[in-house]
């Protein structure tokens, strides 16, 4: 009797223990598979989500950030043309100045003018010692070519005296143009030259950042003529 009833309870556990497996898997197979876990909200949705859409956030954020960058190919086209019109002026001056000390001293006019002083200059133009030699004991030649000397090394050093400097004449051009005059009277800008002045490299980087849209285009304005510089 004993081994029949332990047979009867081994049996009755068997079958409950299946009952609850294959009550397991219906209830699984009842549950439709889905992505979302609750109310169709996505996995993770309280944590932050995945890392991927995390990095394409950032990936977003970075790109609406404008950016500076300089434009050296305009800064050479003003610096070329200040330095043709510094060149320019100088000639003009110089051939100004020229003619009236040529006026003055006639003996020198007329050696210029002269077809045969010509090939004398030249051969103190090719090789002055070797002319200086072979005219050494001509008193006309080195009397007329000491006053020319004169006249023209007189010229030169009354010419650096109004000549104006590049720095001027590279100011003077760059204010014409309206856009460079509204940034550097832009106060911001003004504030940033100041910190640049005084080698403060952090202040400057900070005003940078914090600048608005206007700001930043005077910004560029000024990096695109060659006077603002930045390492970000």
């Amino acid at each position: 009797m004993k081994e029949a009833f332990k047979d009867t309870e081994k049996v009755s556990k068997h079958e409950v223990t299946e009952k609850k497996v294959n009550t397991t898997k219906d209830l699984q197979k009842s549950v439709p598979k889905s992505s979302s876990n609750f109310c169709g909200m996505k996995k993770g949705f309280l944590f932050g989500g995945s890392t991927k859409s995390s990095g394409t956030n950032k990936r977003e954020a970075v790109e609406e950030v404008p950016m500076i960058k300089a434009r050296p190919e305009n800064s050479s086209l003003v610096l070329k043309q200040v330095q043709e019109a510094m060149n320019a002026n100088n000639a003009m001056e110089f051939q100004a100045k020229l003619a009236q000390r040529l006026e003055a001293n006639p003996s020198v006019r007329d050696v210029i003018s002269d077809p045969a002083w010509i090939p004398i200059l030249d051969e103190f133009q090719q090789n002055p010692e070797a002319a200086m030699k072979k005219y050494k004991d001509n008193r006309e030649i080195t009397s007329t070519l000491k006053a020319l000397c004169n006249v023209l090394g007189d010229t030169f050093l009354h010419m650096n005296s109004s000549i104006r400097s590049e720095e001027e004449l590279i100011s003077s051009r760059l204010m014409e143009s309206p856009h460079v005059k509204e940034a550097l009277t832009d106060p911001f800008v003004q504030e940033m030259m100041v910190f640049m002045k005084q080698g403060a490299n952090d202040k400057v980087h900070r005003c940078f950042q914090s600048a608005n849209q206007s700001q930043k285009k005077n910004i560029q304005t000024l990096i695109d003529v060659g006077l603002f510089a930045f390492s970000m």
